[in-house]
């Protein structure tokens, strides 16, 4: 079983959205941010999670997303690009030839063109994730409508001289894939830090750029999630809880199982608002927005008065209970009994007083 062959079999037992994300990363040296969502929204529908807009049919891993690989000794070579357009500052009218045998040194002055031919052969032929470059256009002239082009012309495994116009965006020919780039920008992708050289082989490089994929889904989720659960967080409006709405406002917590929440009909059916409600809600508003100010300082001075009536009223309760109301009692009742007992004495002590009227109130 060759590489390429173990990967398929890995691909086929995944979820077919990592089956279409290993597609994806096996035609193209990175992944936009459309790619992302795209992945994304198949994860989510995968676990039953309802996602807006129109959903990406999943393109399984196949042998045709990856380039030929024979066992025999053919070779292919890179025999000349030219004919560029639209890449960096390169000019048209000239092609850069290498030699089928031995090296082919590239030499010049800074800005000559060296780095803009190498990023030609970084998206034409492999090199490790992380060390693509984009290819730009030239700076000073309008932005260009079409994206940058280049002829190539290579002996292809069965010594067969090609020649194809590549423009990026475009999957470049299968058969450039065999071949490798690497310069000083690739060089910590196949260093590790104890200085030791790793390179996987080609198909077995999916897998770690899957992890790498996998890490940037799960950092996008816990986003969302966080601000999920930030609004559930937020509290509810206060409702009577003896109402529909009180009742259907208590069920919906965080611990609420997913088959106990209220349907949209049921919200519907509570949430109904009624040419009634317009019209009082309307005469609010427009009591509220004709003198709004007076409004309030009139419920401002309602509201002291209502602190002091309150205030004098706490005070004058335990005056109130039955132990001060019976105590009152029995101090009426002492007062009576002694006002009949002075009344009394007067009457029999000053009957015999020559002035009368002695003995009364008087």
């Amino acid at each position: 079983m060759t590489i390429v062959d173990a990967v398929l079999e890995f691909s086929r037992a995944q979820p077919q959205w990592v089956q279409d994300g290993l597609r994806r990363l096996a035609t193209q040296d990175s992944l936009s941010i459309r790619d992302k969502a795209d992945l994304l929204a198949l994860l989510k529908v995968e676990h039953g999670i309802a996602t807006e807009g129109a959903l990406p049919e999943p393109v399984p891993l196949s042998d045709e997303h990856f380039a030929p690989v024979t066992e025999s000794s053919a070779r292919v070579a890179l025999l000349e690009l030219s004919d560029v357009k639209r890449a960096n500052r390169l000019a048209s009218e000239q092609s850069l030839r290498f030699a089928q045998e031995g090296i082919t040194l590239v030499y010049g002055d800074n800005g000559s063109g060296k780095s803009g031919y190498c990023r030609l052969l970084k998206k034409l032929c492999r090199v490790r994730e992380g060390g693509q470059e984009q290819v730009l256009p030239n700076a000073f002239e309008p932005a260009p409508r079409q994206p940058a082009q280049v002829v190539v012309r290579f002996l292809d495994e069965n010594g067969s001289e090609q020649s194809v116009t590549w423009r990026d965006g475009t999957l470049p020919p299968p058969a450039l894939l065999r071949l490798s780039v690497f310069d000083s920008k690739a060089v910590p992708l196949y260093v590790d830090k104890d200085g030791k050289v790793e390179s996987l082989p080609y198909g077995l490089d999916l897998l770690p750029r899957l992890g790498h994929l996998l890490k940037d889904l799960a950092s996008e989720i816990k986003v969302e999630l966080s601000a999920i659960e930030s609004r559930c967080k937020s509290p509810l409006p206060p409702v009577p809880a003896n109402t529909l709405a009180g009742k259907l406002l208590a069920g919906l917590t965080t611990s609420t199982a997913a088959d106990q929440l209220p349907t949209t009909t049921e919200i519907s059916e509570i949430a109904q608002f009624s040419d009634a409600d317009s019209g009082r809600l309307a005469e609010l508003e427009s009591a509220l927005s004709e003198n709004a100010s007076a409004t309030a300082k009139l419920l401002d001075n309602a509201a002291a008065a209502a602190e002091e009536i309150a205030s004098e009223i706490t005070a004058l309760l335990p005056n109130l209970d039955d132990t001060s109301l019976e105590a009152t009692r029995e101090e009426v009742r002492l007062a009576g009994a002694a006002r009949a007992t002075a009344d009394l004495a007067a009457s029999t002590k000053f009957t015999e007083e020559p002035l009368s009227g002695v003995g009364s109130d008087p």
